[in-house]
């Protein structure tokens, strides 16, 4: 203990009180005996470190002299610093040294309360949205993500398994992940048992990983989030159990929903558990019968130096279910996830010979699905599946394009890959997702009747999209600008860009979701402008412009790697009535020669078909393709019109359609043991699998089929003479996924000679001959021998083999077998055993048994006579055949009261009583006068049979007697083509039939002729006896358990056929390898169940591995003038062999210099807006517009530093007033007809500004309204008119007019000068007269004040249009209308529920609409809603308070100096707190009350000043007519009228004297 550390504690011991106790649990483990589980409690608060020793002395009785050892749990010895260290509640131990075995499982209290993230985050992401697919296997995806991340640093194999414990004999269904990596410490488990407690949060130190190709890095457990998720979302209950590396504990962690909901019930704390801290091996804590599974699983830790298993149980039996019918969907989607980590950069290319060329650590995922007897352990190593979509993808691509995205935001980098799928003679190779849902067909669909084929990709995507390397399943991107089908102008075919396929890999610096389902920002920052693509050329980027490379890759690919037919010499469009659809029947065209292959075919060539029946001869008259083609063209296919001769017939045309003959056939050996030439295998050696291909030139061609046999030579070296006996026969036809595929073959059992040939047959009639010519054809000869060795799984009273080889004393094998009787023995059970040698042993076991348990036998084989005459070998004895039916009843005769139904347990027993259980087992009851009922045993061996109620006619009272009868039958199954059957490894399945049926499906009668072509591929010959009786061999199921048998029944040369497979798997040692250890002798322990056995082998060294460095430096210290803080890795690399052997690293940190400033770094705020006239650093321009700051600094009198040079952009301040862009000069109008000299303003643009004159208006919207006034103010003056006879025209901000002129004929003085006024009237709906009110609701609903309303749904669309979308519209039509003012929440029913604090009010009520008040009501119900605005925040939550404890739900609270108080009641933080006035768009303020009186005032005395003027010009018209009246003029008037009227009535009675005098003549 250092002195400063002493001084350090004695300091803290002296302080006085106030201080936390600290009680620490000792658990004494020094003696051999097993501790208490409970150690005692120290109190050790205010104690120093050799206080807490004294105490530890007096305690436990420790002697002066006596050696010990204190150790925390993790096994760190404690000392001073340690124990400052220590928790309230920690457990130490007490050892004699510090590797010493804990006897008994220690328990340590720990905590895991929730990180913070579990509050802020845990609504972000929707768990296992499952877009339609099955979410469980990506459940299990985020448990192999963190074995990933465990084993990222082993340097031999990471072994990863997944067990599915369905098995209901060893306690109830689990799921076990185990995984070989670092394991956890203690701190670890505990950190992750925290929800939400990411990498990034732990104090430990997150290093990210050096960058890697494809981002390979299994950097992959992330979040601190799935891990938890996927065990609570597949069960109820998790067991963590964990050894660290270098720690000879094992710690233990359960979490289950049963406990969270007893501490919830208990009050007690949730976020609490115990870590269980044991020996390995030690399983003695497990108590439940249910859990009987972990006793095995804790045995296999001994010897294992880190590990770490992932237990769940409490599995839902959606899930159950899922998994067993689902196996193969399942594992092949996770075999896709991990694709590349398995299978290496370059994937999984079986074309390739090179695997794993990245030169990683193997990755074994492994699968195991184990169910009850007698269903096979099914067993899938990921690496096997090889119908993931990325392998078919790798696979069928003929040629690639890589290329590399770089985003300009952080550098997220891309690394991409296109990948081309020819079309090849007659078909797309795009390959087909075997498990995807297939579109039904459309009937009335012709459009293949020309040749044309739908496009190879269809509407699928072309990226599949890679994180840190492993699949995020539910991102897809479709395709890039530059890879996208540019449209008619161009030069490649639009079905090109159909047969891409391509992967996208990314680093961690996309962002993904908590559950990687889906990608959060990828799809955006690699469709971004700022996303730099280059392509990628043996790993070298190629800084060309990249569409114009990918161009020319893709043209390549069109022109060398896509197989079709080139039309040449263009004649005519014509019309085909041969052809039945009308549809089809135009346009064609037909041209003069075709290219196919590199041969050119022209019209008049004599030609011969292929595929045709009979073969066809004659002359080319056209060439025919479909669609309205006007030159040389490409196509996929296409018809040829032929003009045949024949010499019965003549000639007539015929078209038939262009094809070629294979002329190579290629074998492949896919599980790469290929078998030679002559080779010799023992029996029942399984023979495949067998890939094979045909090839025409260097192209693979499906338009064939290829035929096996495989024949035994009775004795004589020719196949095909009348001995040979024909032991498999099968035609294979061609698959997309496989081409010619044949599973492996394991009834080669008989020892002989074989031969293997495989010949290729034209599918129509099945000839191995074209013309003159063999078709390509494969042989291959082998010898089979005797097996040596037995299987060591039996069946009671089934017969078995023991092979015996007898060698002399030099080791020499003896052919000849003296007269020997060997004798066998048991010492578990008693046998009855008849022996001989090279005969089968019967085995009965003589036992009581009723209910069978699996057990394992010594069988000892002796022969007498022999120097080492004695040898004994293990073997599991399982129940035998089904031998007799079992009735459990208490009494005999049963008693059953009538009206009820009989209940019968029934037991189907082998032959010496064990419940046995075998495949379609049913037990059929007859109990007289009662329909007959029947129980399924096949599964359990045991049923209830209930029939229905007995209803009989009691006689007398006396009781009836009735007679029961059970008969045990099987299913007849019904094989269906191509099906899977699980059977009982070593049974036999007979009793298969057979039926023939006619295209009408009526059954069609055997006879001898077709019994003798019915061939069966098992075994041969079959009795034609019982082929004429509909009944074929029986099967007989191999005993070794290994991958699936195929079997085929075939008519008249597989014309007509019917395939299944057998399937009766279980595990196999494929390997073993030691990573560590030091060389000397090993026993190798192999155990299965019960089973056990050992071999002893000798561990040598091996090859080099790895180098070790021995001492170095820790750091160097240097200063250097340029670099700053940086840190330099050296590393130790050596090689063997050409191998690489990979070394250590040493860090080396190189310090700065702090006296010698290299550059200056200035940080400031780049989202910062800068308005003009504001503040900045020195100045701030007046100006809108782009500057540049630069700042330095001065060293000495010759050296300076500059700062990089920082772009501020200044924008326009506040708008403040309206104005034109230059000032017109005053216009000279007159009211006359010419428009042109009526025009005020023409063409004139007026800018809304800020009070610097820049332009600061363009996102307004409003209207500008123009008017005319007097320029002397004169308002007695006449006001001239605009056209439309209007005072006021308005104009809106989103339109420019032509021009401005005042109507003909206006008001107004000659020769007057008037003002033109525009005014600016941007559209506020409502004005707010509080400030403090205006404020708090403008931030509040900030996010809605610049939407514009408007009074229908389409003009809502137009403004959203001619704005691309960039401006907020709301629509009066589509708006609720809220029901009437239900007032504030106090107030119920006229009556105040509380006395209300703070003056609260509705904030809508403070909002005043100066126009459209109704509609204005309207939006702004919906936008405030009930929002309440009260003085301070105290007043708020009171009243909240009172709100809720009346039960009533309360509103968002706003109060008048800035807070708010959320619907949900939470309050504080930025978030909730309103900034400045001066930063927010605000409501304008309503013009003052007193504003509102000048203008009543104003316009009352305009009104009096116009009456007193009318009064004043009526006075002094009356004064001006009497002046008028009275003037000389008047008067002369005056009297010239009297003139002129004295002369009138002068004339008048002249006329008058005169008519009278004529009256008096005529008298």
């Amino acid at each position: 203990m250092s002195s400063a550390g002493a001084q350090r504690l004695q300091g803290a011991s002296s302080r006085g009180g106030g201080r936390q106790p600290r009680r620490i649990r000792v658990y004494d483990c020094r003696s051999g005996d097993k501790p208490s589980s409970s150690g005692p409690l120290l109190e050790t608060s205010g104690l120093d470190f050799n206080h807490f020793l004294q105490i530890l002395h007096e305690k436990f009785a420790i002697h002066s002299h006596e050696t010990f050892v204190l150790v925390t749990t993790d096994r760190k010895p404690l000392d001073l610093d340690r124990f400052a260290e220590l928790q309230n509640g920690s457990t130490l131990y007490l050892l004699r040294r510090k590797d010493q075995a804990l006897q008994l499982a220690m328990e340590e209290h720990i905590t895991f309360t929730p990180h913070y993230d579990t509050l802020i985050r845990s609504g972000l992401h929707e768990y296992y949205a499952s877009e339609g697919q099955k979410p469980l296997p990506y459940a299990l995806a985020e448990l192999i993500d963190n074995a990933l991340w465990a084993t990222a640093k082993n340097t031999g194999t990471r072994t990863i398994e997944l067990r599915m414990l369905f098995d209901e004999s060893l306690g109830k269904p689990a799921i076990v992940v185990l995984d070989n990596g670092c394991g956890m410490t203690l701190k670890q488990l505990n950190n992750w048992a925290v929800f939400r407690h990411s990498k990034f949060t732990r104090k430990d130190g997150y290093v990210r990983p050096d960058p890697v190709p494809r981002s390979l890095n299994s950097d992959i457990s992330y979040f601190g989030v799935g891990g938890k998720q996927a065990v609570f979302y597949i069960g109820d209950s998790t067991r963590m159990i964990s050894k660290p590396v270098g720690s000879p504990d094992v710690h233990e962690l359960v979490l289950s929903k049963e406990d969270f909901e007893r501490k919830e019930r208990n009050k007690e704390d949730i976020y609490s558990g115990v870590i269980r801290n044991r020996k390995p091996g030690d399983s003695s804590h497990v108590n439940k019968d249910n859990e009987r599974f972990l006793h095995a699983l804790i045995a296999e830790e001994s010897g294992k130096e880190s590990f770490t298993a992932v237990v769940i149980t409490g599995i839902g039996p959606q899930h159950i279910t899922f998994l067993k019918q689902d196996f193969e969907m399942w594992t092949r989607e996770l075999a896709h996830t991990y694709h590349y980590y398995i299978h290496g950069l370059n994937g999984n290319d079986m074309k390739s010979s090179f695997s794993n060329s990245d030169q990683l650590p193997k990755i074994d995922i492994q699968v195991t699905l184990l169910e009850k007897h007698p269903r096979s352990p099914r067993v899938m190593n990921l690496r096997e599946v090889d119908n993931d979509m990325q392998t078919l993808y790798i696979n069928a691509a003929a040629d690639k394009f890589e290329f590399k995205a770089t985003t300009g935001l952080d550098t997220g980098t891309v690394e991409g890959v296109i990948r081309y799928h020819p079309f090849l003679y007659d078909k797309e190779t795009y390959p087909e997702d075997p498990y995807a849902v297939q579109e039904p067909c459309n009937e009335d669909d012709d459009s293949d009747e020309s040749g044309i084929r739908h496009q190879a990709r269809g509407k699928r995507p072309i990226f599949e999209c890679f994180w840190n390397g492993r699949l995020i399943p539910y991102t897809t991107v479709s395709e890039f600008d530059w890879c996208a089908w540019p449209g008619t102008t161009s030069k490649i075919p639009e079905e090109c860009y159909s047969r891409f396929s391509g992967v996208l890999f990314t680093d961690d610096k996309f962002q993904v979701s908590t559950n990687k389902l889906t990608f959060m920002d990828l799809e955006q920052r690699v469709r971004s402008k700022e996303t730099i693509f280059t392509r990628v050329v043996n790993g070298k980027e190629q800084r060309i412009t990249h569409k114009n490379m990918f161009f020319s890759w893709l043209k390549n690919c069109h022109e060398k790697l896509d197989k079709q037919v080139k039309f040449l010499g263009f004649k005519e469009i014509v019309k085909r009535d041969d052809v039945t659809s009308k549809k089809m029947q135009h346009p064609w065209a037909t041209f003069s020669s075709i290219e196919w292959d590199g041969n050119i075919y022209k019209t008049g060539q004599l030609v011969k078909s292929q595929k045709t029946i009979p073969i066809l001869h004659g002359t080319v008259v056209q060439f025919l393709l479909y669609g309205d083609h006007d030159k040389d063209v490409f196509a996929t296919g296409g018809q040829v019109e032929v003009c045949l001769v024949r010499k019965e017939f003549g000639s007539f045309l015929r078209l038939i359609a262009l094809n070629q003959l294979p002329h190579k056939l290629k074998v492949d050996w896919p599980d790469g043991n290929p078998w030679p030439e002559n080779g010799v295998r023992p029996a029942g050696t399984p023979l495949g699998k067998m890939l094979t291909c045909l090839h025409i030139n260097q192209f693979i061609t499906s338009l064939h089929q290829i035929s096996l046999n495989v024949v035994k030579s009775n004795g004589l070296s020719y196949v095909g003479l009348g001995n040979d006996e024909e032991v498999v026969s099968f035609v294979a036809q061609h698959t997309t996924k496989w081409h010619f595929f044949f599973r492996k073959m394991e009834t080669l059992t008989d020892p002989g000679s074989y031969t293997l040939l495989l010949e290729t047959m034209i599918t129509e009639s099945g000839a191995t001959t074209f013309g003159d010519e063999n078709l390509p054809s494969y042989e291959l000869k082998f010898t089979i021998t005797g097996k040596d060795h037995m299987s060591s799984t039996l069946h009671v009273g089934v017969p078995f083999d023991i092979p015996l080889h007898l060698k002399d004393c030099y080791g020499n094998a003896i052919l000849s077998v003296p007269s020997l009787l060997p004798v066998l023995k048991s010492v578990k059970s008693q046998l009855v055993l008849y022996t001989k040698l090279q005969k089968k042993i019967s085995l009965v076991i003589l036992s009581s048994v009723l209910y069978f348990v699996l057990q394992t036998y010594d069988l000892k084989v002796t022969l007498p006579g022999l120097k080492k005459d004695t040898q004994t070998f293990k073997v599991s004895v399982l129940p035998g055949n089904p031998h007799s039916i079992h009735v459990m009843t208490e009494e005999n005769p049963i008693t059953v009261e009538n009206g009820t139904p009989v209940r019968l347990n029934v037991e189907i027993h082998d032959e010496v009583g064990n419940v046995t259980a075998h495949p379609r087992q049913i037990v059929h009851c007859q109990v007289q006068g009662l329909p007959p009922v029947k129980i399924d045993c096949s599964s359990t061996g045991a049923g209830q049979l209930v029939t229905k109620p007995i209803n009989l006619n009691i006689i007398g009272g006396e009781p009836q007697k009735l007679k029961v009868q059970f008969v045990s039958k099987k299913k007849n199954l019904v094989l269906r083509n191509n099906e899977k059957i699980e059977w009982l490894a070593g049974g036999t399945l007979g009793k298969l039939f057979y039926k023939l049926y006619d295209e009408a499906g009526r059954a069609v009668p055997l006879t001898d002729e077709i019994a003798s072509m019915i061939k069966v591929n098992w075994t041969s010959p079959v009795n034609l006896k019982d082929l004429l009786q509909g009944k074929l061999p029986d099967i007989q199921v191999p005993t070794q358990v290994l991958e699936d048998r195929f079997y085929q029944v075939s008519y008249q040369d597989q014309s007509v056929s019917v395939s299944f497979t057998i399937n009766n798997r279980s595990v196999e040692v494929t390997g073993i390898r030691f990573l560590r250890g030091s060389p000397g002798i090993r026993e190798l322990l192999f155990t299965c169940f019960s089973y056990m056995t050992a071999v002893i082998v000798k561990v040598t060294a091996g090859h080099p591995a790895q180098l070790k460095l021995v001492s170095g430096p820790k750091q160097v210290r240097k200063g250097f003038d340029e670099v700053t803080d940086v840190y330099f890795e050296l590393n130790f690399n050596g090689s063997f062999n050409n191998k690489p052997i990979p070394g250590p690293s040493v860090s080396l940190a190189v310090l700065p210099d702090p006296n010698k400033p290299v550059s200056l770094s200035v940080e400031y705020d780049s989202a910062a807006r800068f308005p003009a006239g504001g503040t900045c650093p020195g100045f701030c321009s007046e100006r809108a517009g782009k500057y540049t700051i630069q700042f330095s600094l001065h060293i000495d009198e010759t050296r300076s530093l500059l700062s990089n040079q920082i772009t501020i952009n200044v924008v326009a301040n506040q708008p403040v007033k309206l104005g034109p862009d230059s000032q017109p000069p005053a216009p000279v109008v007159s009211c006359c007809m010419d428009i042109a000299h009526r025009t005020l303003v023409k063409n004139m643009t007026l800018t809304i500004m800020d009070s610097y004159g820049n332009p600061a208006g363009q996102d307004l919207g409003g209207k500008v309204v123009a008017s005319i006034r007097s320029s002397s103010g004169d308002s007695n003056k006449p006001i001239p008119l605009f056209d439309g006879n209007i005072k006021r025209y308005p104009i809106n901000l989103s339109y420019r007019p032509q021009s401005l002129s005042i109507k003909e004929n206006s008001p107004g003085e000659d020769g007057s000068a008037y003002t033109l006024l525009f005014d600016a009237e941007v559209g506020h709906l409502a004005y707010v007269q509080d400030d403090a009110a205006a404020r708090v609701i403008s931030w509040h609903i900030r996010g809605d004040m610049d939407c514009v309303i408007t009074r229908t749904t389409e003009a809502a669309r137009r403004i959203y249009d001619n704005t691309q979308g960039r401006q907020q519209v709301m629509a009066l039509d589509s708006m609720y209308v809220p029901p009437l003012n239900r007032g504030l929440p106090h107030m119920r029913n006229g009556c105040m529920l509380f006395e209300p604090p703070g003056n609260p009010v509705l904030a809508r009520e403070l909002l005043m609409s100066p126009q459209e008040g109704e509609s204005c009501d309207i939006v702004f119900q919906n936008i405030l809603k009930e929002t309440i605005l009260i003085d301070d925040l105290d007043s708020a939550n009171n009243y909240r308070r009172e709100v809720v404890q009346n039960k009533m739900p309360c509103p968002t609270i706003l109060t008048r100096n800035g807070e708010r108080v959320s619907a949900i009641g939470k309050f504080g933080g930025a978030q909730n707190k309103a900034p400045p006035i001066d930063t927010l768009t605000v409501f304008g303020a309503p013009l003052p009350q007193h504003y509102h009186s000048l203008i009543a005032q104003a316009e009352l005395l305009c009104q009096c000043r116009t009456a007193v003027e009318k009064r004043d010009r009526a006075q002094k018209d009356r004064d001006d007519h009497l002046l008028t009246m009275n003037s000389l003029q008047t008067r002369e008037k005056q009297q010239d009228m009297e003139k002129k009227e004295k002369r009138l009535e002068e004339i008048e009675r002249q006329l008058s004297m005169f008519v009278e005098s004529g009256r008096k003549g005529r008298d």
